[in-house]
């Protein structure tokens, strides 16, 4: 980097000594003079191929450094709530964008700085030989024209930032027309105008905003260009009048011409690497606002450890997503180690949510949970997910293997092969169907995609193999047969012998076997007992299960 900062005042120096030898008849030396002007030409050359490729290998080290740490903060936020932020999703969508190249971008123009600086200061020395004014005239401007490009180039990133939700849109709008899963409907509803028109719509939309803050960037920092041009032309000026007097030898004049436009090159170099710089930096510190909210999350108190009353008790607990509605409300009851519960309810009713405070995804808006009288916030929350074999409503479909997709759910085990294949047979999950175990699943990377009701049950599987003491289904029979649903319903008893489980399902018939049932309206607990109780009672359960078994009879 020094070699190539200081290789044009180099060359410049060089060539006002030879033009001077030259006209002075002076030729000593003059062929090792000339050559060292040709290397200090040559050299720049040689230098940046080997300068980009050390540049290209310190980027691939740092993006990946910094993908890293994207995942690691992603992982590092417990509470979904704060994840399902707008602005929080926004600045994760840009800083995983960015990632691949604002690191390199940073490097290169923290090195142009420094590189540009360096020449400024050598190109200045040769100037301030002839007047100590003229290179203070030159950079003057400078300071305006870097603090205004500067601002224009940060708006655009801002804009970026805050038209996130509409880049977004823009890209969603493009994987819905790509998605495999959905070109049936695409095709059939004849959806690809809608799509293409909503794309369309928020694409101009961006673009209108950032057209807008780009014109800012073009012409705001040409004012300042003129003042610079204006002084670059009175200092020229100045130059030729004491040329014109004899004042300045033949090879200075080429010198200080030469050192001139190199100036006014570095000078315009100089104030882009600065600007690009700026913005470099609000990646950064975009980053950092996200490291502080991850850190934010960290449990700042001593750690309890995991009671061994595993008793489970809801005290007053409500959850609002937003200030004002709330999707639970004072919740109150107690779940006691080996139950067999179910949460019924009609959609909306906060059962999914309820289940989330549960696992610690979210946390109570006002409330406490406790086990064994222990708040379950100040329990590790690693520890905590192991307490838990979890299958949610929208369970992952991962373009893994079928072996990787099952045994993720416990990594300490992920080579208990015997393990791997009962999971597989509790589910229903067939592996004789394929291949082997190593059989890639996703059409994505050139495997076999499934169907919903193949890829629950290896969802199911997956939550089977995790071990975890609380075994909890989130609508587990909602893309499978009937013959698989008794067939799972039945497992599902058979397996929770022993362990707490807890069933959220719409299918009210499956549930003789629960020794409780807990009832959900409109966010609120109406009612808790026994199946049996629960009929008995004629009260909204009772209305729900007859309702359903109307269906049948």
């Amino acid at each position: 980097m020094l070699i190539q900062a200081v290789l044009p005042t180099i060359g410049v120096v060089l060539s006002i000594d030879i033009i001077n030898r030259i006209s002075d008849g002076f030729f000593d030396d003059l062929y090792i003079m000339v050559s060292f002007w040709m290397l200090s030409l040559i050299l720049p050359g040689i230098i940046t191929p080997f300068v980009t490729t050390i540049q290209t290998m310190m980027n691939q080290r740092a993006s990946y450094a910094i993908q890293v740490r994207i995942m690691t903060l992603t992982a590092n936020i417990t509470d979904l709530k704060i994840m399902e932020q707008p602005e929080v999703h926004n600045t994760f969508d840009v800083l995983s964008k960015e990632a691949s190249y604002k690191p390199l971008s940073f490097l290169i123009s923290l090195i142009d700085c420094l590189k540009g600086s360096i020449t400024l200061i050598s190109l200045s020395i040769i100037l301030a030989s002839l007047s100590w004014w003229l290179p203070f005239a030159l950079l003057l401007p400078i300071i305006p024209v870097t603090l205004s490009l500067t601002k224009a180039q940060i708006d655009v990133f801002e804009t970026m930032l805050g038209k996130g939700l509409t880049s977004r849109l823009i890209i969603y709008y493009l994987s819905v027309m790509l998605n495999i899963h959905l070109i049936k409907e695409i095709k059939m509803y004849g959806l690809s105008t809608f799509f293409m028109g909503k794309h369309e719509k928020e694409f101009k939309n961006l673009e209108k905003e950032l057209n807008h803050v780009r014109k800012k960037q073009l012409y705001i920092p040409q004012l300042w260009n003129a003042v610079y041009l204006a002084v670059s032309i009175l200092s020229m000026y100045w130059i030729v009048s004491n040329i014109i007097k004899g004042e300045i030898s033949l090879g200075g004049m080429v010198g200080i011409i030469q050192s001139i436009s190199l100036f006014c090159a570095s000078c315009q170099w100089l104030v882009f690497s600065f600007s690009n710089l700026g913005v470099s930096q609000l990646f950064f510190y975009r980053l950092k606002e996200i490291e502080n909210l991850a850190s934010n999350q960290e449990q700042k108190y001593v750690l309890s450890a995991m009671p061994e009353d595993r008793t489970i008790k809801f005290e007053n607990v409500s959850f609002s997503y937003n200030e004002t509605d709330k999707t639970l409300s004072n919740i109150n009851f107690t779940l006691y180690p080996n139950d067999n519960i179910a949460i019924v309810g009609e959609n909306g009713s906060g059962k999914s949510t309820l289940i989330k405070l549960l696992c610690r995804l979210y946390k109570p808006t006002e409330g406490v949970i406790t086990m064994g009288g222990v708040d379950i916030s100040t329990i590790d929350i690693n520890v905590w997910y192991k307490e838990f074999s979890v299958l949610f409503q929208d369970f992952g479909k991962y373009n893994l293997s079928i072996s990787e997709n099952v045994t993720i759910g416990n990594s300490e085990q992920s080579n208990n092969k015997a393990r791997f294949i009962k999971a597989c047979e509790d589910a229903g999950f067939e592996l004789n169907c394929y291949p082997s175990a190593n059989h890639m699943l996703g059409r994505e990377f050139y495997g076999n995609d499934l169907s919903g009701g193949q890829w629950q049950r290896l969802s199911l599987a997956r939550s089977f193999f995790s071990g975890g003491s609380v075994i909890i289904f989130d609508e587990p029979t909602s893309a499978i047969d009937p013959k698989a649903e008794a067939y799972l319903f039945d497992t599902f008893y058979e397996l929770s012998k022993g362990q707490t489980s807890i069933m959220i399902t719409h299918r009210l018939g499956g549930l003789k076997h629960v020794n409780r049932i807990i009832v959900l309206a409109s966010g609120e607990l109406v009612e808790d007992g026994s199946p049996e109780e629960l009929l008995k009672k004629e009260g909204y359960y009772s209305y729900l299960y007859n309702t359903q078994k109307k269906q049948y009879y």
